[in-house]
């Protein structure tokens, strides 16, 4: 299909980059002093000069005509032939150029060979120019209807095919640049050359629109080469050239332009698949940086720049998300509904489809076989993979080793950190490198010593005893050296965390910011390294549970005010130092009120996190400190899964993984992993991971039932609810049959233990588990133990008798009773009595919310029913764990909703089916539906695009369904969906004549 949008934007790029390659043309020819974009105002023709290049008294040098196509696209002589005839006809100028990209057939190739006709007379040219056009009769007719004067223009016209591609072009213009700016000592020389190539472009763009700026001066262009690399860095975040989705860190102060190079070798051969690059190489060596600058240099290549966090699987998804809606497959609000693996999906269609060429950068990536399914694998692009894990096997990607920087380049970043100019004494100089030496070249190392002189106002002579001070550190810390790491590095990192903890005031006391500051950096250590919450560090330092209303008060995060909490004082003690960084702030929760600073998250280098960690295990009171924090953990997990805040829990949810991981040979409390692990299970489960959710339940089942007798309730629930995934899903890979069995037989010696001390809560636990083998699965296996284990759960509710849950569940049982009746009325007080009594949780409350939804739907209350299904949308959130009550309830309203919204015209009826089959659930509610079930969701669909104006799709849809195709066991129903049949073909017809 053509795109005609963008054939012309190509066109239009492939223009402006080969006017600059003029201007750079011009700074070396003093006869030129500017460039006039889109040729001269008024024109005597439209579309004849693209740009003229022009002298002192301005007038035209040169006036270039540009004409691009797709690369296996032909020009033919006639086509050159006019293009120069308008050309020479309307303009005059001592040269004339015509530039294409195009392959020129025999014709053209024979014209761009002989022209110009240099020192021929206006005869002799109109002859050879007949001879050559003989076959063009119109040709002819425009040759002779020129004048003797403008036939003397050929001899001074060129025709130039250039095969380069845009691409080649860029490539050819950023190098040209660098040489420019390094000859000229701009900035700090070798300094994002792409990115000032995307600038240029944009300014010749802007320029081509105004035809009072259409002209670029010499002088002009000059000064826009020679812009400082700051300012430069600065219009990242506003250029339209390569596109940057997600957080990218600021391109690097000091490139390292060996590394640089390599990368541009690894990616010079052309290839039909994207191409990797994995950079690997110890944290803190700079591979993100280094990632950051090769596309900072190189951004004019591509059309889109994606940053992925890949540390955890939860940041990695978010970052798809991210750049799905990017791409414009959904908006911001609706792209946490959708599951996971469809996000990828979308990506990777979007990214194979793009005719540009992307960049994807997989930050920080862990070894994980789930990342490969993430990568894709059609496309023009280029893949960047930063790993620590050189043995891991991340495809056909070329591999970079990153090591410490050259001597030259620490110097320049020690030089830049320190404020010490260009002008740096020989001793100065021999003082940095001793210092570089020490520090091995690191760059994290470098930052962090650069850090604490500035702190401590340390000069340039002072540094031979800073480096003094850290090999004796180094010797004393040894024992917490990360392995593969210089015993340098942290020496100098705990020199830094020494002058936190003894940073005095004026009065000589200690500074409570500094301590406070300290204490919050040991508590990320056991937490992802990236958009860490401030306000969650500081809560886990001065909050203990005797601060935290739990279980029973108040849910969600607890946030300090800035008069009892200087938190943005405490969070500049760990700037200064460059142990931290600001990250993107985390999205809004809509639990309460927060403070300005309530979103503010930090990012932490992982050797930062793996040091203190290592110093932390061997201190006192730890179970104590990370107790404290993991339930803070679980305050904010639980809280974002509550609100069905899916962004933010996939945020925390990353935070929770590590910590659990971190924890787990420690003395943290029990209880609080086994509810951030059960949390972590409920937030996979959520997004559609079932297999995931399984590892998480296993794993919590495994550690409770270590501790019995305390998680006993929680282990029944684990297992009740991997029971449930295996009875409703094929995604779980360690539940056989066999475990879902006895998984229930636990569930059943659990309730009879509880029975009689706590009767609701074996009643729930009885009611949930003969429910779930009542299902068409567990029905199917024929397995004479679910049918006995049936039967006793049955048994025990008779034991128990009555109790609040039960009453609850008759009420559900009844409300369909009544909405199967028509007493709508009484269905719905049925209803909301149940769902006011809070004895309904889970599965079995949103039960009673759908058929609280059909009865006011039977009753017309289209406004509250409309309210009340947004809300249960909402709360199933986008797994397809919970498709079946999905699909009773859309095919319950369908009915109610198309005769409403046909026979009476309710507007209200049609806007909630169309909030029905625009869910994201729908696709994947008629995909899990039986045969009728799903050509009745069908019909309804049919039926949403005719009352959208949109006849063509619900022709479509229309012609696959017959009538009796709707037809189920249920003769009454039958009857109406044959009905609504009919009135959909007639609507269509009617649609169809007017």
């Amino acid at each position: 299909m053509r795109d005609g949008g963008r054939i012309a934007a190509r066109g239009f790029q492939y223009q402006y980059l080969r006017t600059l390659e003029y201007l750079l043309d011009a700074l070396s020819n003093p006869q030129i002093s500017a460039i006039r974009i889109e040729g001269p105002v008024p024109a005597a023709s439209t579309d004849t000069v693209d740009f003229d290049l022009l002298d002192q008294q301005g007038d035209s040098r040169v006036a270039v005509q540009v004409k691009s196509k797709a690369p296996h696209l032909t020009t033919s002589g006639p086509e050159v032939l006019a293009t120069l005839i308008d050309l020479i006809s309307v303009h005059q100028a001592h040269e004339y150029h015509l530039l294409s990209n195009s392959r020129p057939d025999r014709f053209a190739q024979l014209l761009s060979d002989e022209l110009p006709y240099r020192g021929s007379d206006a005869t002799t040219i109109r002859q050879r120019l007949a001879d050559l056009a003989a076959a063009a009769p119109r040709r002819l007719a425009q040759l002779d209807a020129l004048s003797d004067a403008q036939m003397l223009r050929f001899a001074r016209s060129h025709v130039r095919f250039d095969p380069r591609d845009r691409q080649e072009i860029s490539d050819g213009l950023r190098e040209r640049i660098r040489e420019y700016r390094e000859q000229h000592r701009a900035g700090l020389g070798h300094q994002s050359a792409g990115l000032l190539t995307g600038y240029l472009i944009a300014e010749v763009l802007r320029r081509s629109g105004d035809a009072s700026e259409s002209t670029i001066t010499v002088r002009d262009f000059r000064a826009a080469l020679a812009v400082d690399s700051k300012t430069l860095a600065r219009t990242i975040g506003v250029r339209d050239w390569g596109v940057i989705v997600g957080q990218m860190p600021q391109p690097p102060d000091v490139a390292r332009v060996d590394l640089l190079k390599k990368i541009r070798t690894m990616l010079t051969r052309q290839r039909s698949l994207p191409q990797r690059v994995s950079l690997i190489g110890p944290s803190g060596i700079g591979k993100s940086s280094l990632a950051a600058g090769y596309l900072c240099d190189s951004a004019d290549s591509y059309d889109l720049i994606a940053w992925v966090d890949a540390e955890t699987p939860a940041l990695l998804e978010q970052s798809f998300r991210g750049i799905a809606v990017h791409l414009g497959g959904w908006t911001h609000e609706v792209v946490y509904e959708i599951p996971a693996d469809a996000i990828r999906d979308y990506v990777h269609v979007e990214l194979s489809r793009m005719v540009g060429r992307w960049a994807l950068v997989f930050d920080n990536v862990l070894p994980d076989r789930i990342l490969e399914s993430w990568i894709p694998n059609h496309g023009s692009g280029h893949i960047f993979l930063t790993s620590v894990d050189s043995q891991s096997n991340l495809g056909a990607a070329h591999k970079l080793k990153v090591g410490r920087m050259t001597t030259e380049q620490a110097i320049t970043l020690l030089a830049t950190r320190l404020d010490l100019g260009r002008d740096i004494p020989p001793q100065g100089l021999g003082a940095l490198e001793r210092l570089t030496d020490t520090l091995e070249g690191w760059p994290l190392a470098l930052e962090l010593a650069a850090g604490y002189m500035s702190s401590c106002n340390l000069d340039i002579t002072e540094i031979d005893s800073y480096i003094d001070i850290i090999l004796a550190r180094a010797v004393s810390d040894s024992s917490v050296v990360p392995p593969g790491y210089p015993s340098t590095l942290t020496a100098a990192l705990a020199l830094c965390l020494d002058q936190l903890m003894h940073t005095t005031t004026a009065d000589g006391e200690l500074r409570p910011s500094a301590l406070l500051a300290v204490n919050m950096l040991e508590r990320t250590a056991f937490l992802a390294s990236s958009q860490i919450p401030v306000h969650l560090l500081l809560g886990a330092v001065v909050l203990g549970p005797g601060a935290t209303p739990i279980p029973d008060g108040p849910s969600g995060p607890i946030y300090l005010i800035p008069e009892e909490m200087p938190l943005p004082e405490i969070v500049r003690e760990l700037l200064k130092f460059s142990l931290i960084e600001y990250d993107t702030k985390l999205p809004p929760t809509s639990l309460g009120a927060a403070p300005p600073d309530a979103y503010q998250s930090i990012k932490v280098n992982s050797v930062v996190q793996d040091f203190l960690r290592r110093a932390a295990l061997r201190r006192p009171n730890l179970a104590e400190r990370l107790t404290r924090l993991s339930l803070h953990l679980n305050r904010w997990f639980t809280s974002a899964l509550e609100l069905n805040e899916v962004q933010r829990a996939l945020i925390i949810s990353s935070h929770a993984q590590a910590f659990v991981e971190y924890t787990s040979n420690t003395d943290t409390d029990v209880t609080e992993r086994a509810n951030l692990i059960g949390n972590l299970a409920g937030s996979y489960r959520a997004r559609g991971d079932e297999a995931r959710a399984e590892q998480y339940l296993l794993r919590e089942i495994a550690l409770l039932s270590e501790n019995a007798p305390a998680g006993e309730i929680l282990v029944a629930q684990s297992k009740y609810m991997l029971a449930e995934m295996f009875f409703g899903s094929s995604e779980l890979v360690l539940t056989t049959e066999s475990d879902a069995v006895l998984h229930l037989e636990a569930i059943l010696g659990y309730a009879l233990k509880i029975a009689l001390e706590h009767p609701n809560a074996a009643a729930k636990l009885a009611i949930d588990a003969r429910e779930l083998l009542r299902r068409p699965q567990a029905i199917q296996l024929s397995n004479s133990h679910l049918q006995g284990l049936e039967e006793a759960f049955s048994s025990i509710l008779s034991q128990i008798g009555p109790t609040g849950y039960t009453r609850a569940i008759d009420s559900i049982r009844s409300a369909s009773t009544l909405i199967s009746s028509g007493k709508d009325d009484d269905a719905e007080s049925t209803c909301r009595t149940a769902l006011a009594s809070d004895a309904l949780t889970g599965t079995s409350r949103l039960v009673c919310q759908r058929l609280l939804i059909e009865a006011l739907a039977g009753q017309k209350k289209w406004s509250e029913a409309t309210l009340e299904t947004v809300t249960l949308i909402q709360t199933l959130g986008p797994s397809g764990t919970l498709d079946p009550i999905f699909v009773d309830l859309v095919h319950n309203l369908a009915l109610p909703c198309i005769f409403a919204g046909l026979s009476e015209g309710t507007m209200q009826a049609k806007e909630l089916l169309g909030i029905l089959t625009e869910s994201p659930r729908f696709a994947s509610a008629i995909n899990g539906a039986s045969s009728a079930t799903r050509n009745r969701l069908l019909l309804m669909s049919a039926f949403h695009h005719l009352m959208s104006s949109r006849s063509a799709d619900a022709e479509t849809i229309l012609l696959r369904i017959s009538v009796e195709s709707l037809h189920d066991i249920t003769a009454a129903e039958n009857i109406g969906w044959s009905a609504a049949h009919g009135i959909c073909h007639l609507a269509l017809f009617e649609r169809a004549l007017y």
